[in-house]
């Protein structure tokens, strides 16, 4: 058997020549998954020009594998809900942390999102520089697109979250106009008048000096 097939990411084709029995094969699919759709089309065409039985297709290794893909979608979806309620609690540690430890802890988050923007750039250094369309990557990895675009999302979220979260002040956090890193200085106490004096007398404007004390 000679045989040949190409993808092109939004479409697959492959063929095959059968000398023994004069039959050429082509079959062609709207889809770009390789291994799976026109190649195992392909696969039992080849196997009853033969006269032999189809071997058993890849749906179940397929299905399998998005199965997880979906389970890791759910997880995703879980873990940016948790870090939308601990956003409080992340902005307090990162105050009390140096600044360069908080930039390596973003810096998985932001792969995620600038991979989610950019998967076909990816995907085209990954099959000769071939170029492609953000769309007709969820052609190719239509599940794996899918993920990476939820999980993006998830990061953007918490991302924004704690964003909002850092720009407002801490609930224990100093006085207005004190300086960081100092106490703010106490308040002057205003003197009042000493234990077990009378006050002084005071006239009036238009009377007779009053003296304070009891009638």
């Amino acid at each position: 058997m000679v045989a040949h097939g190409g993808i092109q990411f939004t479409y697959t084709a492959h063929q095959a020549l059968l000398p023994e029995s004069g039959h050429g094969i082509a079959v062609m699919a709207n889809t770009g998954l390789g291994v799976s759709d026109a190649y195992a089309l392909l696969s039992g065409l080849v196997a009853l020009a033969e006269g032999s039985e189809p071997s058993a297709p890849m749906s179940a290794v397929l299905l399998a594998v998005d199965l997880v893909l979906v389970t890791l979608m759910g997880l995703a979806g879980y873990l940016a809900f948790r870090g939308v309620r601990r956003a409080g609690a992340w902005v307090e540690a990162a105050r009390r942390r140096p600044w360069w430890r908080t930039v390596v802890r973003l810096l998985p988050g932001l792969v995620v999102i600038l991979a989610a923007g950019f998967p076909n750039r990816l995907l085209g250094l990954l099959s000769g520089n071939r170029r492609l369309t953000w769309e007709q990557t969820f052609y190719v990895v239509p599940t794996g697109a899918t993920l990476l675009v939820v999980a993006a999302l998830a990061v953007t979220v918490v991302y924004a979250v704690r964003a909002v979260r850092s720009v407002r002040p801490s609930p224990g956090g100093p006085r207005a106009g004190a300086r960081p890193g100092r106490p703010a200085a106490p308040r002057a106490a205003t003197p009042g008048p000493a234990v077990g004096t009378r006050p002084s007398g005071r006239r009036s404007p238009d009377g007779p000096a009053v003296r304070g004390g009891r009638a």
